[in-house]
């Protein structure tokens, strides 16, 4: 699903919760984030392997896998797939919004000196690389609805993307959507030679190190764009998974990494 790869696709952050019967999130947030069957010092159980995971991947004993506590602040698993079902159908029948990067943080701006308390990254300035929680103002709250910024500053932005004629922006873009934020990023790519050396001397990168990337400008090229989906927020958005770390599709837990 990727078509090429975006530097800016690693934001997304939210609240955990659970996949038992009744309610329609993930169990694991019930022990704060940490795979069933560790206890909260991490370490795994090593007698209780399933042959279905990799080595040392641990089964979850009985008694957590499916805690009898009620959890008050989950909905029951009809109104989360009815709550779903309608965000899906909004996205699919309201046509996208479209805001250039200064209008955007003109609103952000706006908004936030109304009570600056209640937003974790509330300085917000032409240059400023959006967080999620400015993300999701803008496509729940401003729009109610998909948008795509446009017209980002350069400085924020990789060495490829062309530049705009006003000098400071790149033709640039990323889709928010509501209860996720950024979910796709894309740009056209500089595909005049000078310009593209002297973004990369800029950037500090030398240019024989790219000569491949380089010749492909060098020989010819055509204007073009790329653009990252973000294929793990894309299962978040159509499942309703709040957590991100829930959609990757292989084990995650301590010790995994082996590189």
């Amino acid at each position: 699903m990727r078509a090429e790869s975006s530097a800016n696709m690693n934001r997304a952050q939210s609240r955990p919760t659970t996949a038992r019967s009744g309610t329609c999130l993930h169990e694991s947030a019930r022990r704060g984030g940490v795979p069933p069957g560790y206890p909260r010092g991490g370490a795994p159980d090593p007698t209780r392997v399933s042959p279905l995971l990799p080595r040392g991947f641990p089964v979850p004993p009985p008694s957590t896998t499916c805690p009898a506590a009620p959890i008050p602040d989950l909905l029951p698993a009809a109104s989360c797939a009815q709550n779903l079902h309608s965000r899906l159908s909004a996205l699919i029948e309201t046509p996208f919004a479209r805001v250039s990067y200064s209008e955007a943080v003109e609103m952000l701006r706006d908004e936030i000196a109304k009570d600056p308390s209640k937003w974790e990254y509330p300085e917000v300035e032409f240059g400023t690389d959006l967080a999620t929680e400015h993300e999701r103002w803008l496509a729940e709250k401003a729009f109610g609805r998909a948008v795509f910024v446009y017209n980002y500053p350069k400085a924020i932005k990789a060495f490829y993307m062309r530049d705009n004629d006003d000098g400071k922006t790149v033709a640039a873009m990323d889709l928010l959507v509501p209860g996720v934020g950024e979910l796709i990023g894309g740009s056209q790519r500089e595909e005049r030679l000078d310009r593209l050396i002297g973004k990369m001397g800029d950037a500090g990168l030398n240019p024989d190190d790219y000569w491949w990337y380089v010749d492909l400008r060098r020989y010819g090229s055509v204007p073009h764009s790329g653009y990252g989906l973000g294929f793990e927020r894309l299962v978040c958005y159509v499942t309703g998974i709040q957590n991100i770390r829930d959609a990757i599709p292989f084990p995650r837990y301590p010790g995994s990494c082996d590189f």
